[in-house]
């Protein structure tokens, strides 16, 4: 399952810094997550969420290696700023 939440960063180094004062579980939570910064770009998302990828700019697209495969965008929707699920 996928859960998209917005905290404050302090909050979330916090968590992070101080594990011993939160369960484990919560702990391993935001460990295992996806930080997303503030005013991030769809392009910024997609390195995050792949940081092993190789991005190459041709023109006025974007190329993505991953896992044996390649993902064409073009660049306007990659420098675009993300819309989290359910905004409009």
């Amino acid at each position: 399952m996928k859960l998209i939440i917005d905290i404050p960063e302090d909050i979330y180094n916090h968590i992070i810094v101080d594990s011993e004062y939160f369960t484990p579980s919560l702990v391993n939570a935001f460990k295992n997550g996806t930080p997303i910064p503030d005013n991030a770009t769809n392009g910024d998302v997609i390195k995050a969420m792949f940081p092993d990828a190789e991005i190459h700019i041709d023109g006025n697209y974007v190329f993505i290696h991953h896992m044996g495969f390649w993902i064409k965008c073009i660049i306007r929707w990659w420098n675009a700023p993300y819309q989290k699920g359910g905004k409009e």
